[in-house]
This record gives C-alpha cells, structure tokens and sequence, in this order.
C-alpha cells in the first residue's frame, strides 16, 4: 500500500512512534512511561495485532510524549503511516462500515 512502510522486530527492541501512526500487524508491544518513576516505568498498555498506537485523535498524544516508549514483548511488525495517510484510510473504513450498516 502506497504510504505505508512494513518493519519487523525482536523481542526486546524500543520502538519510537514519533511522527507516525503504527498498527500492529502481528506480535505484541507494551507502552511504558518513565513520567511519574525512572524505575520502575509505568506500563500504559498492552498492544496486539490489530491495536493502533500513535493515533493522536485515539490516545489523545499519549504515545507521542518524550517519556513514554514502545517495548516489543515477542517478534513483532508493524505497518507505519503517515498521520494524514491514516486518517484517509479511517474516514474511508467509517464509511464502507456505514454502508454495510445500511445494507443490513
């Protein structure tokens, strides 16, 4: 798909979100925050294939704060969009959901 990028990784690797939007295609992450502790990080959230990490209209910009990491729990990929990419494909999902719901 045009706009998105496929990576894959190990069990133990850091995952920035950043600028991004990152579905999980398969594997599981854990969101941590080291906000309120450096040790222990807080963990936030646990991700799994088909969760969507990164979405500023769904997490309010949890993910993208400077304190708060992606830590792979087992071998993982995730497809990466733009956060304006994204959004297309969200308003066109609503839409073909919409229908379905109509032709019901």
């Amino acid at each position: 798909m045009k706009g998105m990028s496929v990576r894959s990784y190990k069990t133990d690797d850091i995952i920035f979100v950043e600028d991004q939007v990152a579905v999980i295609l398969d594997g599981v992450v854990h969101m941590k925050s080291h906000a309120e502790n450096v040790l222990p990080p807080k963990l936030l959230a646990k991700y799994e294939q088909g969760d969507i990490i990164g979405y500023e209209k769904a997490d309010k910009g949890l993910s993208k704060k400077v304190e708060t990491w992606c830590l792979v729990k087992h071998p993982t990929e995730v497809a990466f969009f733009s956060p304006r990419d994204f959004d297309v494909i969200a308003i066109f999902n609503f839409i073909v959901s919409l229908e379905l719901a109509r032709a019901k």
